[in-house]
């Protein structure tokens, strides 16, 4: 919507839309490795396994769709490397397996954690902009 505000014609809107979700879909594969200098400007199968990874140095990395220079520029970028492979998954075991909760889960954990601090604004923050997990080093003074 913003970009058609700017005056983008809504046929280019739609192309590009096309475009990156069609790049999207051939990313998602196991059986393509690294591919040479096109690792170093697009976003390639290699770059998007990790981004579905779950081992703590890949988690909140690789998060653009076609080009990883954006990854590279604001320091989210994670190359994939042969000693750590992706493992994919979840960073915690999920009990209730029901599609809602699959989709909210980690809304409702957020929104728990907001309710049961009592930690200085800029901690609280943390809950909502820090990485998946991240607690805040609390004393036995703050609790």
């Amino acid at each position: 919507m913003p970009i058609a505000l700017l005056g983008f014609a809504p046929l280019d809107i739609l192309l590009m839309y096309a475009a990156t979700q069609i790049y999207g879909s051939l990313i998602h594969t196991q059986h393509v490795g690294k591919l040479g200098w096109l690792e170093h400007i697009l976003v390639t199968p290699s770059h998007h396994r990790v981004h579905h990874a779950a081992n703590p140095r890949y988690l909140d990395k690789n998060m653009g769709m076609c080009l990883i220079i954006w990854n590279k520029m604001f320091g989210t970028f994670a190359p994939e490397l042969p000693e750590d492979p992706p493992r994919y998954g979840l960073t915690k075991s999920i009990p209730n397996r029901g599609p809602l909760n699959i989709v909210f889960h980690e809304w409702c954990d957020m929104l728990r954690d907001f309710r049961a601090s009592s930690l200085p604004f800029p901690q609280y923050l943390g809950h909502l902009l820090r990485d998946p997990g991240w607690k805040p080093n609390v004393t036995q003074k703050q609790r």
